[in-house]
């Protein structure tokens, strides 16, 4: 299943989906037609919703490739759509020097921080 982030054309709000050879299943219009409840909306409320909602966007998937004329309103054409970036909002994560850690082959200096370029954040 290949998960997708995308905007129906002439619509403002990014949706989720899974692609279903050429066509792209929209989640919560597939819930819609299950009869159930919408998975998240945003791909990173998906993924941060764990097993639960994915094995929910897995059944949709499934159920709409097993019945593509029951599942016919949820599954929307490429030419639809515009495909946008998986995660729309991209985590960054600053650390500061203390907070890092040689990687191998940098050498740390004599204080035990690392001055070279080839840092690692500690884990």
């Amino acid at each position: 299943m290949r998960l997708v982030t995308f905007r129906i054309r002439g619509v403002d709000a990014p949706r989720i989906g899974a692609r279903v050879s050429r066509q792209v299943l929209d989640f919560a219009a597939a819930a819609g037609v299950a009869g159930e409840a919408p998975p998240p909306s945003r791909m990173r409320d998906l993924l941060a919703a764990g097993k639960t909602a994915m094995k929910q966007a897995r059944k949709l998937y499934e159920q709409a490739k097993a019945d593509r004329n029951g599942f016919a309103a949820a599954l929307l054409d490429e030419r639809e759509i515009r495909f946008l970036p998986p995660l729309a909002e991209p985590v960054l994560q600053v650390h500061d020097q203390e907070n890092r850690r040689p990687v191998d082959g940098d050498r740390a200096d004599d204080d035990g921080t690392n001055k070279t370029h080839g840092c690692s954040p500690n884990l």
